[in-house]
């Protein structure tokens, strides 16, 4: 199984897929290992890599980038009203939650123009996906076990 997690940014889904990886017994492959090897090595490595991952299997990330390369996989949309997000930043980073809209804002577009260029798409798109939740009133445990219930129930 190879598990995509995406969201809009600030939803914090690092934690989130680790944790999945490690009660599916899959890979971790996160959005930090995607962005390192695009800045070192640039876009075709990064795509070989993902290629690599896909034919192994058994993977969750959330890169956007790879679960728009990924064509075999389930794909989660995590949503978060962006005050939210912000408020969730601001106290991670001890910023204000004004600063951390920006922030917000900045990786939006930074992740809409790597869609458009890469792909000709835009970064989210619902009828590309599986799965969508609205996680404002889930704890982290709430939404694994939503999740694991889709998968269990797309397996059958």
């Amino acid at each position: 199984m190879i598990l995509i997690i995406t969201a809009f940014p600030g939803t914090q889904t690092k934690k989130l897929c680790k944790t999945i990886a490690l009660r599916f017994g899959l890979r971790h492959f996160g959005k930090e290992d995607a962005e390192k090897i695009m800045k070192e090595k640039g876009w075709e490595e990064l795509k070989q890599r993902i290629q690599e991952e896909e034919k192994k299997g058994k993977f969750v990330t959330d890169s956007m980038i790879a679960g728009k390369q990924v064509q075999k996989s389930v794909k989660v949309f995590l949503n978060s009203a962006k005050r939210s997000r912000a408020k969730s930043i601001a106290e991670l980073e001890k910023i204000p939650v004004a600063s951390a809209l920006e922030l917000i804002e900045e990786e939006q577009q930074s992740l809409e123009k790597s869609a458009k260029t890469i792909f000709g798409t835009e970064a989210f798109v619902p009828e590309e996906l599986d799965l969508m939740l609205n996680i404002d009133r889930l704890d982290e445990n709430s939404t694994i076990n939503l999740i694991e219930k889709f998968l269990e129930k797309i397996q059958k």
